[in-house]
């Protein structure tokens, strides 16, 4: 058969002997006497057989003596490739038997010879391990250059060229994975009925012939991103075929695609032999498409009303809710599909300056109005009083539920934009597309404001900023804690002379902000609620510097008497009192404007001998929320002035947990009880309706598993959960370990919040001043999670091991024979059989216990284990074993069956040259034979119908399945030719045929001649009984051009397709009778006679339209012209010629 390789995946393992032909010694070449000649056949194949031994037929080496004395030499070579990879021959390698020339001989060597000259041995291996090399018995992909040299064995001496002479090149590759072509990458096909969807794929290179595919098609999960993951991770694919050809149609009946599901698919080339790997093993980039009904398109809607450019008129002399007129707003829409579900989104927004509409609108937070409504008509209305205690947050709009309207408040004086937003989906929840995604024409209308008096003077301040947390970390203090107020007196220089004068500059705009580093680690605080609180700080220093210099007034330890204090101070200077309140936006900012009458700055000041007081008023931020702290800023805000605040760092109130796993007090279980375990796997987790979805919760770093994490403290075992927050339900849980170690006990689940919450701190506004950013830190309390042991269980593996291969035993007998007590003697036998995997499992066994002293003990029943399979040595797991509660038996899962049988052998192909090959019996594995051929393996299944399979490494060959009887306790040669000698026959993968010839009457015509393909001059003779000798072609192809030529017949020629395979088919062919003319071909006016002249019929063509019947004519003119079907003018009844006249030309 031809070999196919453009690209190589896969050959044989004693690789070592290839290996040997590319070895260089180095020596000091004196001169040239024998000259090298290395000639590999291309396609370049890793394989072994194809470079050394029986079946090696791609190299060719010339040795030349160019001396007139005999040469005993040796060979040395060098192999050498571009990654990095050298192979050299050991200075001290000696062949077993010299290669001897004689004078002026010119010496072929090929595979064969070479088989016997190299070892692996007498190898130098660089650049990559060389046991790895042998074990995985192929070549890295690279381009390789090996040189051939000539030692002379008298002197070690090389005496042939060096380099390039005697070298040849090579270059090795594995084939590319498939590469997707359709359905592209992220594409949404349309859903058909019946369903219909068409993949194909294309391979990046050439592949071996037979190469086969396997499509694989899996929904993707809605959380998931990676269409790799999913289908590495999906047990059951939705579709999983084996296909042989580069395209296939999903077709009704597969399973169905679900309409809106999102699909990942990919394509894995593979060699059905096992011998080629491609790379990446074969798997192509998955690719993902959606599969939808087919979009529904709709004009997005248009406003009716109000008219662009109308203006209204605010009502003057009357209350703000009476002031603002109702105002009709209309818009037309597209005629929606049945059962569709549109809405709409009302948007209105203020017009500002330097800002385009377009940008307004598309920013939630400015929003005037920012509505979903379902009718096409509404009525924009005035908040009333009722509706404006209904907003909360950045809300300015309710909806009028007993009526289809709006109520917002409008500014006098402003302008505004209208905007609707169209979007829905149809029946099968699918998206409907508008044109301007949903988006309506703008209307612009005028609010025009009464006239109305002078406003007062502006008392009023702004105080704008950001704010970002992160986790405090253990024992972490402030950065800086310096405050900048100004000094009670300056020197100023009067008249030369320096004076001391009171100091009348004003507060900073804020101070003991940024005490804690803004890093990498922090994260915007979203749509968190904030308070601005006036704050009374008092202080004994005259000039403090420090923040710690002053004292809040907000009493650590005494919350409940901090109001009683506040009521002594006069309305201007209470401390606790909320002068403006906000809401963080996505980002941590915010802005609150905010009466400013309070009193800012310097209170008082007292001095009395040593003692000395001052009093300072500021404003301080509370972070109304009860997750965080507060920040220590103190903020001196001006009127009619804004404040920008630098980003400031504030902590979620978080708490750390140490969890120390233990086990319960119940006796005879299979841990210690009552004490600590180690290397436990915990998992700290949180009910998901449970976890708070408001915007302004932290994340919390937390909430994964942690398996096998130890943590030494105060010399216990334990895991710590840092970073935890008090506001929701955690749960610490004991996981169990299904199939992990020798033990089993229940999972257990430890509600930490309930634990720790009867020490929870108040949390009202004025209250939370105290915990702020300086003061606060986590709370840490320890717990023990307790584990309770389940009954014992028994989980089990039925394996055997053969040439030092693991291989499960599927459909092994294990049998339980259960004594109730020690001294019971007739046991209750249950039997079970091992999965495909060789697994079994029993879980919660029943045991039996008494109290014997103060401890209860297990007494029964006691457990005898044994493991059967036909063929093998019976294999005793335990022996009356009492079981502990909590315990997985046996401590070895995995179980050995040994085996009483060996056979041997040797594998072969039809010209009697060896074969390496995978051998199995029975059930066992797959264990590989030498480079001979020849193996020997122990420890095998017996039995009178024993399964032996043969699967040889290179794919040339079929494989061989027969059944046969393996003795026990002896050897058994293995053959499936029936011969005592071991041998086993494999056949090549050849087309396999006879031609059989017969007449019109189906009796076999003789002495036919027949060839085959394009060369004639290769012929097959046919019988007496019509047929040719058996024919075998190593051929990729499957059509065969068939010819025929016997006097009496039409000659035939015609192709037929002949597959591979083991055995020999017969092609008939059927001969129609035929005359043959003679004749002579002449000139027509000189009537001399043309000699060369092609002569034939025109009736005698094939299906292709090819002659099947011509000759040509001698020196004399003369043609004979056999398989003539046309009449001829003459015939010669005793010769049986027909006689042509003469053909002038």
């Amino acid at each position: 058969m031809r070999n196919f390789y453009v690209t190589v995946s896969a050959f044989i393992k004693p690789l070592a002997l290839f290996f040997c032909l590319f070895f260089i010694s180095k020596s000091d070449v004196k001169g040239q006497s024998v000259n090298i000649t290395v000639n590999i056949t291309p396609p370049y194949s890793p394989f072994y057989s194809d470079y050394s031994g029986p079946n090696a037929n791609k190299v060719f080496l010339t040795v030349q003596n160019l001396t007139n004395t005999t040469k005993n030499i040796k060979l040395t070579g060098q192999l050498e490739g571009d990654n990095g990879i050298r192979l050299t021959t050991k200075s001290n390698y000696v062949p077993l038997q010299p290669i001897v020339l004689a004078p002026n001989q010119v010496r072929q060597l090929n595979g064969l010879a070479l088989k016997d000259i190299f070892d692996v041995n007498s190898l130098n291996v660089y650049g990559i391990d060389k046991v790895k090399l042998v074990q995985t018995s192929r070549l890295p992909e690279g381009n390789y250059t090996f040189c051939v040299q000539a030692v002379d064995l008298s002197n070690n001496q090389v005496i042939s060229s060096a380099t390039p002479l005697g070298c040849t090149s090579i270059r090795i590759a594995y084939p590319d994975a498939p590469i997707l072509i359709s359905p592209l990458h992220l594409t949404s096909l349309n859903a058909t009925k019946p369903q219909s969807v068409v993949f194909n794929w294309i391979n990046a290179g050439f592949v071996p012939i037979g190469t086969q595919y396997i499509l694989q098609l899996a929904e993707m999960p809605s959380s998931s991103t990676n269409p790799d993951q999913v289908l590495n991770g999906v047990s059951f694919p939705l579709i999983n075929k084996t296909l042989n050809r580069l395209s296939y149609i999903l077709s009704p009946t597969d399973p169905p695609l679900i309409i809106g599901k999102k699909y990942a698919w990919r394509v894995k080339a593979l060699d059905p032999s096992g011998k080629i790997i491609f790379k990446n093993n074969g798997i192509s980039k998955a690719s993902i498409f959606s599969y939808n009904n087919p979009i529904i398109n709709l004009n997005a809607p248009n406003i009716t009303s109000p008219l662009a450019n109308a203006e209204f008129l605010q009502k003057g002399n009357v209350s703000v809710e009476a002031s603002q007129p109702v105002i009709d707003i209309a818009w037309n829409t597209s005629l929606a599909p049945p059962n569709a579900k549109i809405k709409y989104r009302l948007k209105i927004v203020k017009i500002k300056e330097g800002m385009t509409v377009s940008a307004l609108l598309k920013s939630s937070a400015g929003l005037a109005v920012n509505e979903e409504v379902a009718s096409t008509a509404i009525k924009l209305k005035p908040l009333d009083i009722a509706a404006i205690s209904t907003l909360a947050g950045n809300k300015k709009s309710v909806v009028d539920g007993s009526a289809p309207s709006v109520k917002a408040q409008l500014e006098p004086g402003a302008s505004y934009a209208i905007q609707v937003v169209a979007s829905g989906t149809d029946e099968s929840g699918q998206t409907i597309n508008f044109s301007n995604l949903g988006e309506s024409n703008t209307v612009i209308f005028k609010y025009t404001a009464a006239a109305v008096a002078v406003p007062p003077v502006n008392n009023n301040s702004t105080i704008a900023g950001r704010f970002v947390y992160r986790y405090k970390n253990d024992g972490e203090k402030p950065t800086s804690s310096l405050i900048n107020f100004p000094s009670k007196y300056i020197f100023k220089k009067i008249g030369g002379i320096s004076r001391m004068l009171l100091n009348d500059a004003p507060f900073p705009d804020v101070t003991a902000n940024e005490m804690f580093a803004n890093n990498t680690e922090t994260r915007p605080l979203k749509n968190a609620k904030i308070k601005l609180v006036y704050m009374r700080f008092e202080t004994d220093i005259e000039n403090p510097t420090k923040y710690t210099d002053l004292k809040p007034y907000d009493e650590e330890k005494q919350p409940s008497t901090y109001q009683q204090y506040a009521k002594k101070y006069k309305e201007d200077e209470q401390p606790g009192k909320v002068v403006g309140t906000g809401t963080t936006d996505e980002n941590g900012q915010f802005s609150i404007t905010f009466l400013n009458d309070m009193k800012i700055g310097l209170l008082s000041e007292l001095q009395s001998g040593t003692y000395y007081n001052k009093a300072f008023g500021a404003i301080c931020i509370s972070i109304d929320e009860d997750e965080y702290s507060s920040s220590d800023m103190m903020i001196f805000p001006k009127n009619g002035k804004t404040i920008y605040l630098p980003d400031e760092v504030i902590f979620p109130r978080s708490f750390r947990v140490e969890m120390t796993v233990k086990t319960d007090k119940t006796t005879d279980q299979a841990l210690i009880s009552s004490a600590p375990v180690a290397g436990y796997p915990v998992q700290l987790s949180v009910v998901q309706s449970e976890y708070p979805t408001k915007p302004s919760y932290p994340v919390e770093a937390g909430i994964v598993t942690f398996k096998d994490m130890d943590v030494t403290l105060l010399g216990k075992k334990a895991m710590v959960f840092k970073n935890l927050i008090l506001a929701d339900n955690k749960y610490a849980q004991a996981l169990e370990q299904k199939f992990e170690g020798n033990f089993a006990y229940e999972t257990q689940t430890f509600n930490i919040k309930r634990d720790v919450c009867n020490s929870c701190p108040q949390t009202y506004a004025n209250y939370r001043l105290s915990k702020r950013n300086s003061v606060f830190e986590e709370v840490f309390f320890k717990r023990n999670l307790i584990i309770t042991p389940k009954k014992p269980q028994i989980y089990v593996r039925a394996m055997t091991l053969q040439n030092g291969i693991p291989s499960p035993l599927a459909n092994a007998t294990v049998t339980i024979q259960e004594y109730a007590t020690a001294k019971t003697v007739f046991p209750n036998i249950k039997k079970f059989l091992t999965d495909k995997n060789g697994y079994f499992e029993f879980r919660d066994l029943e045991i039996t216990t008494e109290l014997q002293g103060k401890e209860r003990k297990v007494i029964g029943p006691l457990r005898s284990i044994t493991i059967s399979k036909t063929g093998y040595n019976i294999k005793t797991v335990a022996n009356k074993q009492l079981l502990a509660f909590g315990e997985r038996f046996p401590a070895q899962v995995e179980q050995f069956l040994s085996a009483a049988g060996i056979v041997a052998g040797h594998v072969v192909n039809e010209e009697g040259y060896p074969v390496i090959a995978n051998i199995r019996v029975a059930d066992g594995p797959f264990v590989k034979t030498d480079d001979k051929g020849y193996f020997v393996y122990a420890n095998v299944a017996t039995g009178s119908n024993t399964q032996i399979e043969v699967v040889p490494v290179v794919d040339n060959y079929f494989p061989e399945t027969w059944k046969t009887n393996v003795l026990q306790g002896g050897k058994t040669m293995l053959s499936n030719i029936g011969v005592s000698d071991g041998r086993i026959v494999v056949r090549e993968k050849l087309h396999r045929f006879k031609v059989k010839i017969v007449n019109q009457n189906n009796a076999p015509v003789a002495n036919v001649k027949v060839s085959i393909g394009n060369n004639p001059g290769v012929s097959y003779f046919t019988n007496n009984e019509g047929l040719t000798k058996e024919i075998k072609i190593a051929s990729p192809d499957y059509e065969f051009r068939i010819r025929t030529e016997v006097s009496g017949y039409v000659n035939y020629d015609n192709y037929h397709q002949i597959n591979i395979d083991k055995v020999f088919t017969t092609v008939p062919i059927a001969l129609i009778p035929a005359k043959t003319i003679v004749g002579y071909v002449l000139d027509k006016i000189t009537k001399k006679p043309i000699a060369n002249a092609r002569v034939y019929t025109i009736s005698g063509t094939n299906e292709d339209g090819q002659i099947q019947n011509e000759t040509r004519t001698n020196a004399s003119g003369y043609y004979v012209l056999n398989g003539a079907i046309n009449q001829s003018t003459f015939f010669d009844y005793q010769s049986g010629l027909n006689i042509q006249k003469p053909i002038e030309v």
